[in-house]
C-alpha cells in the first residue's frame, strides 16, 4: 500500500464526518425557532411607555379625550393628513377596525397633522375625514407638538403616518412606524396585508387577554 492509498481513507472519512455534521447543523437550523427581534430605534424608546397626554386641541365626533376618560380602552392613534397617499389606503381598514371592535373595547383615535404645520379650519379637517369614510373620534394636531412627543422627539424616523397601539393602561405596546396597512389590495400589497393582520392580532391579543390587560 502506497501513501497516497494510506491517507485517502481518512480524509474521505473525515469529508463524510464533515459534510454529516453540515447536513446535521443545517436540519437544527431548520427546526429552531426563529428569536423574536426587539424593538430598534425611535419603536424601540416607545413601546412600554405611557402614551403623551394630549393636550388642549380641538376634537371632532367626540368630546375632548384625555387618558384617564380612556383608561380601560385599548387605543389605535393613527396620525393623518390630507392628500397623503398611506392615510387615504388605511383610512378604511382604520374604520373597518373601529366598527368590529369599537363595541368590544377598542377606541380608533385619528390625528390630522397638516402639511406643513400651521393653521387649520376644523371645517377643512371634517370635510378631508369625511371623504375618507372616518367616523371615529379625531383631534388636530396643527403645529405638531403632539408628533413631535409621541414620535419625532424619538429619533429620526422619516415617517409621520404613524400608528401607536396602547393596551388599557394606555402603554404603548405596538407602534406601526408609518406607510399604509390594509386587508386588500394586488400582489403588490402583500405587506399592508401582512402589517395589517398583525395590527388586529396584537388588538385581540390586548382585547382579549386574560384579566383585559
Amino acid at each position: 500500500m502506497n501513501r497516497a492509498q494510506m491517507v485517502a481513507p481518512p480524509l474521505a472519512v473525515a469529508g463524510l464526518v464533515a459534510a454529516a455534521l453540515i447536513v446535521v447543523g443545517i436540519a437544527g437550523r431548520t427546526r429552531a425557532p426563529a428569536p423574536a427581534r426587539a424593538p430598534e430605534g425611535p419603536i424601540a424608546s416607545v413601546v412600554g411607555r405611557p402614551a403623551p397626554e394630549w393636550g388642549e386641541r380641538p376634537w371632532l365626533h367626540s368630546a375632548p379625550l384625555d387618558w384617564a376618560a380612556l383608561r380601560g380602552r385599548v387605543v389605535l392613534v393613527r396620525f393623518w393628513t390630507d392628500g397623503c397617499p398611506f392615510c387615504a389606503a388605511t383610512a378604511p381598514a382604520l374604520e373597518d377596525l373601529h366598527r368590529r371592535y369599537g363595541s368590544r373595547g377598542l377606541m380608533v383615535i385619528g390625528v390630522y397633522h397638516p402639511k406643513p404645520p400651521g393653521p387649520v379650519a376644523i371645517a377643512d379637517v371634517e370635510r378631508s375625514a369625511g371623504a375618507l369614510g372616518m367616523t371615529f373620534p379625531l383631534t388636530v394636531d396643527a403645529d405638531w407638538s403632539l408628533l413631535e412627543r409621541y414620535w419625532l422627539d424619538h429619533g429620526d424616523n422619516g415617517w409621520t403616518s404613524v400608528s401607536f397601539l396602547t393596551d388599557r393602561e394606555g402603554i404603548v405596546r405596538h407602534v406601526h412606524p408609518g406607510g399604509e396597512y390594509h386587508a386588500g389590495g394586488g400582489p403588490e400589497h402583500s405587506a399592508c396585508r401582512e402589517e395589517f393582520a398583525e395590527m388586529e392580532r396584537r388588538i385581540e391579543a390586548l382585547l382579549f387577554a386574560p384579566g383585559g390587560s
